[in-house]
């Protein structure tokens, strides 16, 4: 006979005296599990413990060169970054100015390395997503993530930015969630969940202009999913919130007036400026021809990436067919890249690497999603897909992490510290300008010197903070024009106070009133006393050189210029130690400047001097070598061939060689002065 069952055992939440089967969970359909935590937590926060600390091993011990120092000084001082802004890491860099480890720019690097680390578990994210979405085992979708996040972390341009503390690793961070969340919204095919992408879209468009990338593949997934009109005004006032807020943040702290307050935006028609970047409008959307541009876009869309992975790039092909496990995925893929490509090609600045960080994020996803499927086709294949992962690895190893570049640290440091005191710095460009900024201002260091940013000077509204912030410095009359501004700046205060430049901060016919000066140049308004001053003998103290010898390695155009300094203005001091009679300076000089990247249209100038110095010492074989190698370096240069010319008259007395280099150097003389003239005619007489 059954057992009774009593009447109130019903299936009310009601006790029941028959024990219950154990409840089995039922495994979710593939593609179904859409909460963020059906990858978990503990995989992600490990991915981003492992690429936080690859990125801690290599992160930048000081101050770096593009603009961290700017950046550093605006997170110590809550200032007004140039154009378009970033007051969001303003802020974040303050709290992490207060981490007490470091100096102030290792405390932003850092800060760089979490956002960095982040954006890595995103890619993480995002190909587990899309291994998932195609069916593959949980150990196919785990083998994807961790590829992705491996070959975006060991990438080479990523990696060099996450070791540094600029602004593009939190805006990939940003892109990165907006991709990752956006993929979930896509899987799910729910609408609703395009509120978390479009407020995450919109913070990053407020960061940088980078988010300008995702506004076509958001629009086109919030066109697929076809999001109620409630919902969509929804979506967008998400969208535009970050972005609104920004505005008022920016002219508030403007208002508040601190010492960096770049366009000084406190009012509608200035902020409306700064925010629409018109300072940089020579930059940005840059005319360019039919030839130039398909030269750059194909370099740019094929040369670019295999710089950045290597071999590793073809895993990314196989990644590209899986995406159509997801309707309208690939689509959407093929629209960011466009994007990104259009919008960087158009942008005329020769570091343009930095402005496909969102494309190298999908690449490497695709790279991830490749090698997840390729067990499918033999068991070799995915080792090697892995070992070319490794070598891409070991490669942007040796160039891209940043724990020994005391560079942008050392230059600052030598434009400053034997400068006389009460100076003036005039600074134009980010590489000599952001680093003296941190040095001066958020360091403290040398606070006799105003270093002062001709972008301000020549912006009227920061014209007059000048005054506010630097009492000692006397203000005349402002012009738009730098050409009118500049030597009236340098007249009103010289009685006082010398004025300086940082290298390349004046060209054209501007440079006659410069002189060197160490690493700087002296500025004079009177053209006389430039010339008295180019006459009395160079002064060129000793140097922090560490990194500069080596800076080519870095693969890092920024670094490269910088070091090109070094060796520019080593080159000039030796020319005028030559100059005035001083050869063992010269020689000094003149080899150090050797040893170190300079412009290449110095080189041959150098070795021709070099060799002058060499064989007024008595050393006529060294002196014909460098005399050799500045002609196959430039074979028109005029004052090689007759040097040459004449080195080989006093050692040899005659010979067809000498005939051919004075014909030579006579057909090249614009370069040589009126007593190498004179004797280049002497000579021209005296040998058959």
């Amino acid at each position: 006979m059954p057992a009774r069952v009593p009447e109130y055992a019903t299936f009310t939440g009601a006790r029941s005296d028959t024990p219950r089967p154990a409840r089995i969970p039922r495994a979710p359909a593939p593609g179904k599990r859409m909460n963020f935590l059906s990858i978990p937590m503990l995989e992600i926060a490990a991915c981003w413990l492992a690429a936080f600390g690859l990125f801690l091993t290599g992160v930048s011990p000081t101050v770096s060169f593009e603009d961290t120092g700017e950046l550093a000084w605006a997170a110590a001082s809550l200032g007004v970054t140039h154009p378009t802004g970033y007051p969001w890491l303003t802020m974040l860099g303050s709290l992490f100015m207060r981490i007490p480890a470091g100096d102030p720019a290792f405390r932003l690097n850092v800060m760089s390395a979490a956002a960095g680390a982040f954006a890595v578990a995103c890619a993480f994210t995002i190909a587990r997503d899309i291994a998932g979405a195609r069916g593959l085992a949980p150990s196919r979708s785990r083998l994807a993530g961790w590829t992705a996040a491996a070959a975006l972390a060991t990438s080479r341009t990523f990696w060099w930015q996450a070791s540094i503390g600029d602004k593009y690793t939190l805006s990939l961070a940003l892109m990165g969630a907006v991709v990752a969340t956006l993929v979930r919204a896509w899987r799910a095919r729910d609408a609703a969940k395009l509120a978390l992408p479009s407020f995450l879209a919109g913070l990053a468009l407020s960061h940088h202009l980078h988010g300008l990338y995702l506004l076509p593949v958001l629009s086109l997934a919030a066109w697929r999913l076809r999001p109620a009109r409630s919902r969509a005004l929804l979506l967008a006032f998400l969208f535009i919130l970050p972005i609104s807020a920004k505005g008022p943040a920016l002219a508030i702290r403007s208002a508040g007036d601190p010492e960096l307050n770049w366009g000084t935006p406190d009012t509608a028609g200035r902020l409306y400026d700064y925010l629409a970047a018109r300072q940089y409008r020579f930059i940005m959307g840059a005319n360019k021809g039919p030839t130039e541009v398909a030269t750059r876009t194909l370099d740019q869309a094929f040369a670019m990436p295999l710089g950045q992975f290597g071999p590793a790039l073809v895993l990314a092909v196989p990644g590209l067919a899986a995406l159509r496990a997801l309707p309208g995925l690939l689509p959407g893929a093929g629209i960011v890249f466009a994007t990104n490509l259009f919008l960087a090609v158009s942008y005329n600045t020769p570091e343009i690497e930095r402005y496909y960080l969102l494309s190298y994020l999908l690449l490497a996803v695709l790279c991830g999603v490749g090698l997840s499927v390729l067990p499918r086709l033999g068991r070799l294949l995915p080792a090697v897909g892995a070992a070319a992962i490794l070598f891409a690895a070991a490669r942007n190893g040796a160039v891209s992490p940043r724990g020994k570049h005391y560079l942008a640290w050392d230059f600052a440091v030598n434009q400053l510290a034997f400068l006389p005191r009460s100076s003036l710095m005039m600074t134009e460009g980010d590489d000599q300008a952001f680093p003296l900024f941190y040095m001066r201002y958020v360091l403290g260091g040398r606070e006799d010197t105003d270093v002062i940013g001709m972008p301000f000077l020549a912006w009227e509204p920061g014209y007059a903070s000048i005054g506010r912030h630097h009492p000692g410095i006397s203000l005349p009359q402002f012009s738009s024009n730098p050409g009118v501004l500049l030597p009236r700046f340098i007249v009103a205060n010289s009685l006082t106070r010398k004025a300086f430049y940082t290298p390349g901060c004046s060209a054209g016919d501007s440079q006659s009133h410069l002189v060197p000066y160490g690493l700087v140049y002296e500025a004079y308004v009177d053209p006389a006393k430039a010339v008295a001053a180019r006459r009395t003998p160079a002064r060129f103290p000793r140097l922090r050189l560490r990194g500069v010898a080596d800076a080519a390695e870095w693969d890092d155009p920024v670094t490269l210029r910088a070091a090109r300094n070094y060796g520019n203005a080593m080159a000039f001091n030796g020319s005028r130690a030559l100059e005035h009679g001083d050869r063992d300076g010269a020689a000094r000089f003149l080899s150090a400047a050797l040893r170190v990247p300079m412009a290449e249209e110095i080189r041959p100038v150098a070795l021709t001097h070099l060799g002058m110095a060499l064989a007024a010492q008595g050393f006529m074989g060294e002196a014909e070598d460098r005399l050799r190698r500045a002609i196959r370096l430039s074979p028109r240069f005029g004052p090689a061939l007759f040097q040459l010319a004449k080195l080989l008259y006093v050692t040899r007395q005659a010979g067809p060689e000498i005939r051919g280099l004075l014909m030579a150097a006579a057909e090249n003389h614009h370069l040589l002065n009126q007593v190498e003239r004179r004797e280049l005619a002497f000579l021209l007489a005296k040998v058959p």
